[in-house]
């Protein structure tokens, strides 16, 4: 599914307008088409390394001893009303 909301260029404007795609992609990922088809996505670099900041990812793997205290928390809860005790 194509988010039509997300401003489209073709891979000439990216070549012969550089200026204007960059710019529209300071504001928001801009999507570039190769022969009308979409193809890639241009985004900021600050917008790339936080979706690819896998450190906040909640399916994270962690050791027991390096697991968030607010985790922790809520894994308690979680298990004490899965055997029906009180945290």
């Amino acid at each position: 599914m194509i988010d039509d909301t997300i401003p489209q260029f073709t891979m000439s404007d990216l070549v012969h307008r550089t200026g204007k795609v960059a710019d529209a992609a300071d504001r928001r990922p801009v999507r570039i088409t190769r022969h009308g088809r979409p193809r890639y996505v241009l985004l900021r670099s600050e917008d790339f390394d936080r979706l690819n900041d896998r450190s906040h990812d909640p399916r994270r793997v962690v050791m027991t001893g390096e697991t968030p205290d607010d985790l922790l928390e809520i894994f308690a809860e979680d298990m004490a009303e899965a055997v029906g005790a009180e945290v």
